[in-house]
């Protein structure tokens, strides 16, 4: 068995091991449909302390431990990669040399008493074979190259889905998914404004962000990303997503006077304290929108 053809096998069989292992997350789940519903009914929803918010934020384990170990499948596939890349740069530079070498052969033509000139067969063979044997290594590297190609592209399709899938589970656990937003803002349209039901459908609001961030950001420290590449395009991807929904549904209801009393408790946390969160999750000491994350 070719070794290329060996460490291919490595790589799937360690792939499908990861996809069994994730399954048993499903397994562990406390809810197996993600959704924060805005319980209007219950009082002191300021305080109140969700626990089907830590079941859904648990739901982002998962996502985030293929999102880990894929990148670590996939960066060693690219360092093999890398390496037929090198191997065939490095047999090119060798012919070229010894190319120049035989060039140069001093007994590859000989003058004769008669004033003609035989070239030494020889050097000529020479020249062909080191030739032949480079034009083989090239192709050969060429080609054990194309084998990963396929399985590079499996793991680069994967990775994004469970980042997506987790940056989404985020979103939703802090009931700021698109289908929790179109639901809420139909819900508010029907009632009259600054009716109880009003006040009370965005204090139900506000409560579902809330325990959700408090749940998220228990997490932190237990959920690691140690790739600085994986971890810049997962913070990036989350803290736009989530900073975007947020600081347009705080902006134009934080002004709504909705708790006589406890206001300030429901707008715990404004838009900038929530990014700041999102950012230093993962350990990150600085943000920029401009910074241009790792390429997949």
């Amino acid at each position: 068995v070719e070794t290329d053809d060996f460490i291919m096998v490595v790589l799937e069989n360690l792939y499908n091991a990861l996809d069994e292992r994730a399954k048993k997350f499903d397994l562990s789940l406390k809810v197996k449909t993600l959704f924060r519903e805005l319980n209007v009914r219950r009082t002191k929803l300021f305080e109140y302390d969700d626990k089907s918010s830590d079941d859904a934020i648990f739901t982002g384990r998962k996502h985030l431990f293929m999102a880990n170990n894929l990148f670590c499948v996939l960066q060693h596939a690219r360092e093999i990669i890398s390496d037929k890349d090198n191997d065939s740069s490095s047999s090119n530079n060798a012919s070229s040399g010894s190319n120049a070498n035989n060039t140069t052969v001093p007994a590859a033509s000989s003058s004769t008493s008669t004033g003609t000139t035989t070239t030494n067969p020889s050097a000529a063979t020479n020249t062909t074979v080191v030739n032949n044997n480079h034009t083989k290594k090239r192709i050969g590297a060429t080609n054990k190259r194309t084998k990963f190609i396929p399985f590079i592209k499996k793991i680069e399709d994967r990775l994004n889905i469970e980042i997506s899938d987790f940056c989404d589970v985020i979103c939703t656990s802090l009931g700021l998914s698109d289908k929790d937003m179109i639901d809420f803002e139909n819900r508010l349209q029907t009632e009259k404004i600054n009716s109880t039901t009003y006040c009370r459908l965005l204090k139900a609001k506000f409560s579902v962000f809330n325990t959700g961030m408090s749940s998220f950001l228990t997490q932190q420290g237990d959920w690691r990303i140690p790739s600085a590449g994986l971890r810049e395009k997962i913070s990036t991807i989350l803290t736009k997503s989530v900073s975007s929904s947020y600081s347009t549904f705080f902006e134009k209801y934080s002004v709504v006077k909705f708790s006589k009393k406890h206001q300030d408790m429901y707008l715990r946390y404004p838009p900038q304290a929530v990014e700041r969160h999102i950012v230093s999750f993962f350990g990150r000491e600085t943000f920029n929108y401009n910074v241009n994350p790792l390429k997949f």
